[in-house]
């Protein structure tokens, strides 16, 4: 190892450490609570790692069918969440922390992923840096759902790609494909976009090496695919479930994942639409996702430095080979250009469901990263204003990030509770400390779930539900509705009913009532 290598990874492991640091502290702080997608995939990965059997009783099975979704929650992040929940408690930090801990898996993979790309671990380490202080990609690794389990198998096939294309080694030919494949097993859309990075591979493969080397890689594809093969013949309704959950192919019932507008464009026209919204400065650069879940909306989703570096970083990946100076020049344009693919096609998930979720644009962050490194090489490279340029850049993206992470912590969870269903946590954990009934208001979202999750004991059977008035109930009993609820304002008028917890937000609104029967 030269001295030089030793200081990289010198380098990489303090890195790595202070992004553990940073994606794992305050988890419990911001986002404030778990929405109820979040609990339900908790759930499930405790039922998993505490009987070996989802929430249907059925023993790990490949797709977590649920009534509100019957084609099945992703398997991937939830078999990993009950894998830890072996040695967390379960409890909010304990479900959080896995998704964060990916979130550091996938800053150590594109530091590796830019090391094979580029031929240098600076660069490698430059890319990690990136990613790490990247708002949507932070965002998106405390929420416990599962489209980020999707980029680890990403990364892990472009750097496998990149090592096959660098080398000739048919092994990590088969592996990039088998990683590929894998994904669709981590998040829905990667069945859009894992044919589109099997069949790039599969290309470039045939280019370097002729018809040899398809067969073993096509048979490899085949094998991980036999399990979703067998799941789908077992269950041969899930396609159609597939189709209405997400208005496919102009399905027309009623879904709340893409809201229908009949008046609107359709075809290529709501195509070019969704692709433009997508690359809109002002969505990637500046104000983010319109929904708190996944913004601030006081920062873009990449920092705003991107909106130069990455137009730089796709002009430079386009021009021939002599001008791009990482190894072997026409392998690195070739993988140069295999990222500028992965950034163009990365919308494909939502133009095919016909609607901009941040859950399906998770394919972007790698390729968006890549892409201004990318950048940051042309400008260094372009006389000493444009180095100049590329050094400004890079200093602004941690200092917008650190203004970006105190605004997450401070002022963005009073902002994004109602987005998280409020504090029906509290509200739960209130009625629980009773040893009487408890009746919960239906028009509180999902309380099943809350109840589930943070009552000590979420099998008492005398847990009722009720609407606009509570039937005959002990002394003991407790009730839990929202305060903007008219049946809160009507319980104390009932005999022997009295207000025992007032439940707020962040921001100091209350936001939910318990009762108690005298």
């Amino acid at each position: 190892m030269t001295p030089r290598a030793g200081w990289a990874i010198g380098v990489a492991l303090v890195l790595l450490a202070l992004v553990a640091a940073l994606y794992t502290s305050g988890l419990t702080a911001s986002p404030p609570y778990l929405m109820h997608d979040e609990l339900q995939f908790s759930l499930q990965a405790r039922s998993i790692a505490e009987t070996g059997r989802d929430l249907s009783g059925r023993r790990l099975p490949l797709f977590f069918t649920e009534p509100e979704f019957p084609a099945g929650r992703d398997p991937v992040a939830i078999y990993v969440t009950a894998g830890m929940l072996k040695f967390l408690p379960f409890s909010d930090y304990g479900v959080k922390l896995p998704t964060a801990l990916i979130g550091v898996l996938n800053v150590a993979l594109m530091a590796i992923a830019g090391r094979v790309v580029f031929g240098s671990a600076w660069l490698g380490l430059l890319a990690a840096a990136l990613l790490a202080l990247t708002p949507i990609h932070f965002i998106r690794s405390r929420l416990v759902l599962s489209p980020i389990y999707s980029l680890p198998f990403v990364l892990g096939w472009l750097i496998a790609l990149a090592v096959y294309l660098r080398t000739g080694s048919r092994r990590w030919l088969v592996t990039s494909v088998a990683l590929v494949t894998a994904s669709v097993y981590t998040y829905l859309a990667c069945t859009v976009m894992a044919p589109i990075y099997a069949a790039l591979t599969l290309t470039l493969a045939y280019r370097r090496d002729g018809r040899s080397v398809l067969g073993p890689a096509i048979a490899v594809a085949a094998i991980v695919l036999t399990p979703l093969l067998i799941w789908s013949i077992a269950h041969p309704e899930r396609y159609g479930q597939l189709i209405e959950a997400y208005q496919l192919y102009g399905s027309t019932a009623p879904s709340p994942m893409v809201p229908l507008n009949p008046d609107g464009p359709t075809g290529p026209r709501l195509w070019i639409g969704l692709i433009w919204q997508v690359f809109s400065p002002d969505f990637l650069f500046i104000s983010g996702d319109s929904s708190l879940v996944n913004s601030t909306r006081q920062a873009g989703l990449f920092p705003l430095a991107f909106a130069v570096l990455i137009p730089v970083g796709v002009w430079a990946a386009m021009r021939p080979p002599s001008l791009v100076g990482f190894g072997v020049a026409g392998t690195a344009n070739v993988l140069e250009r295999v990222v500028i693919v992965g950034l163009a096609t990365a919308p494909l998930a939502s133009v095919v469901s016909g609607s901009i979720q941040m859950n399906r644009l998770m394919f972007l962050i790698p390729f968006a990263v890549l892409a201004a490194v990318v950048g940051v090489v042309t400008l260094l490279g372009q006389g000493t204003l444009m180095r100049a340029v590329a050094i400004a850049l890079l200093i602004s993206v941690p200092i917008q990030f650190a203004s970006f992470h105190r605004q997450y912590l401070a002022g963005y969870p009073a902002q994004a509770a109602p987005w998280f269903g409020g504090n029906v946590r509290d509200a739960v954990k209130s009625a629980a400390e009773g040893n009487g009934p408890v009746f919960l208001s239906t028009r509180i979202p999902f309380a099943q779930r809350y109840w589930s999750f943070y009552a000590p004991d979420p099998r008492r059977s005398h847990v009722q539900y009720f609407t606009d008035t509570l039937p005959a109930a002990p002394p003991g009993s407790r009730a839990v509705c929202a305060a903007s609820d008219s049946a809160c304002g009507a319980l104390p008028m009932q005999s022997g009913w009295r207000l025992i917890a007032s439940i707020s937000e962040p921001s100091g609104d209350e936001s939910f009532k318990v009762f108690e029967r005298q």
